[in-house]
């Protein structure tokens, strides 16, 4: 045999056995194999010669398929020779995007996300909503801003409120205050503290001082003294003031008309909490003492809880001693030494007998007549 036809029939058994194989994946797997083109070029095997050629499977000969370069015939399945459309023109959907993961803005607002969300083969938008616009395939980011209240102020019925800003720049009202009497344009009205007024405790600062709500000038009880803070005693009488009148509870407040403030502008007051006077029960407990400086200006002086306790000892005049009775209006001491008008500042006052000192020269009752 000659070369020419050893090469011929090692071809033929070739295609045989690709023949055989492909008819049977087809029939095993029953899907669409990929179009093979058969040209001249893929069967010349001698050089520059050409000759036609034999599909074993039909029996044709190459001539009769398009060979040109530029042409590409449908494809053929050589188990059957039957002609077969490209898998592009089987598609019964068409992609909206191009890749999966692939990100495009839709508009402003909204985010298309490329993937295959349904029961096709086709890729389509998965839309996401952005809540703070859309922009470079991205949602953007909330805005983030410095936490805490803005020094802007409201009033919500009798809430004082203030606007409060989070990390996000959301902006809100918050009720900062209730205002026992009244808000308005952002601020709690104040009572009239003077003269006689009923408040709300707001807070205790010691035993005889405490702060009425919407009054700006703390409430001294009126001539009594309790403890200082660092003087003993002092926790009891505060906590004995923050159990009578307690905060959140209403005081009436009696301003003394005597002395209506003190050196530091405080409100001198008499207090009643719970229909008793604080100021007295602070003296019937003996957590407080009377402060008699002020017994001779406070209207209070002479109220039991005070006169009794150090006022009526500190009004009382001076007792005179070692007068001697012929001089009644005056304070004189008997002799000796013997006193001459020159020698006391009194004048024309009145003299009984028996004179002493000698003051009454002519008798008439009167002394050092001028």
């Amino acid at each position: 045999m000659t070369k020419k036809g050893q090469a011929l029939s090692q071809l033929v058994l070739l295609i045989l056995l690709i023949s055989g194989l492909v008819g049977t994946i087809g029939y095993m797997t029953s899907v669409t194999v990929k179009p093979i083109e058969v040209t001249n070029e893929s069967l010349n095997i001698s050089g520059n010669k050409t000759s036609p050629k034999v599909i074993p499977s039909t029996g044709k000969s190459t001539e009769s398929f398009n060979t040109s370069k530029n042409e590409t015939s449908p494809g053929i399945l050589i188990s059957t020779g039957k002609a077969i459309e490209p898998l592009e023109y089987q598609k019964t959907c068409s992609d909206e995007c191009i890749y999966i993961g692939e990100k495009e803005c839709l508009n402003s607002s909204f985010l298309g996300i490329c993937g295959n969300y349904d029961k096709d083969e086709c890729l389509e938008w998965n839309v996401v909503y952005c809540e703070y616009g859309c922009s470079l395939s991205e949602c953007k980011s909330p805005p983030t801003c410095i936490e805490g209240y803005l020094y802007e102020y409201d009033c919500s019925g009798n809430w004082r409120q203030q606007k409060y800003r989070y990390r996000n720049c959301t902006i809100i009202w918050k009720n900062v205050e209730y205002c026992d009497y009244g808000c308005v344009k952002g601020v709690c009205k104040s009572i009239e503290c003077k003269g006689t007024f009923r408040g709300i405790v707001s807070k205790i600062i010691d035993g005889d001082t405490l702060e009425i709500k919407g009054c700006y000038k703390s409430i001294r009880l009126a001539l009594v003294d309790a403890p200082e803070y660092y003087k003993s005693g002092y926790k009891k009488a505060k906590s004995f003031t923050e159990s009578l009148c307690e905060v959140g509870s209403e005081a009436i407040i009696d301003q003394d008309d005597g002395q209506p403030y003190d050196v530091y502008g405080r409100i001198v007051a008499l207090v009643y909490c719970k229909g008793k006077k604080l100021n007295a029960e602070l003296i019937y407990n003996g957590l407080g003492v009377i402060d008699t400086r002020f017994c001779k200006k406070s209207e209070f002086a002479k109220e039991d809880w005070a006169w009794n306790y150090g006022c009526e000892e500190a009004l009382q005049p001076p007792q005179q001693i070692n007068c001697d009775p012929s001089y009644p209006d005056v304070c004189i001491p008997p002799p000796p030494p013997d006193l001459d008008c020159k020698d006391i500042p009194y004048r024309n006052f009145r003299v009984l007998p028996p004179d002493p000192h000698r003051f009454d020269r002519d008798k008439d009752g009167i002394g050092c007549e001028t």
